[in-house]
């Protein structure tokens, strides 16, 4: 629009716009911090009200590694895969 109020030629309105500021929830299934195998199945869940959910990206804490995070499953829809780790030293 020009100063006076008057839309160009060949003006579209569009919008409105609408942001989504409130994160995603999402869980692990409990009970993986007393898994005594190299290889395990990880179940993992989430929900959005607003704008909803595409993909998942899954992280793991490596404590080998001076405890940095480390992307295991990015951009997946599945809820669940089998984790391949180290066998743990007793």
């Amino acid at each position: 629009m020009d100063k006076a109020g008057n839309a160009a030629s060949g003006a579209l309105h569009l919008g409105p716009y609408k942001i989504d500021a409130t994160p995603p929830d999402s869980a692990v299934k409990s009970g993986l911090s007393k898994v005594n195998s190299a290889s395990f199945t990880v179940e993992w869940s989430g929900s959005d009200n607003l704008s909803g959910l595409a993909v998942y990206d899954i992280q793991y804490m490596d404590l080998t590694v001076n405890g940095t995070w480390k992307t295991w499953k990015d951009g997946v829809t599945a809820t669940s895969a089998t984790f391949q780790g180290q066998t743990p030293s007793v």
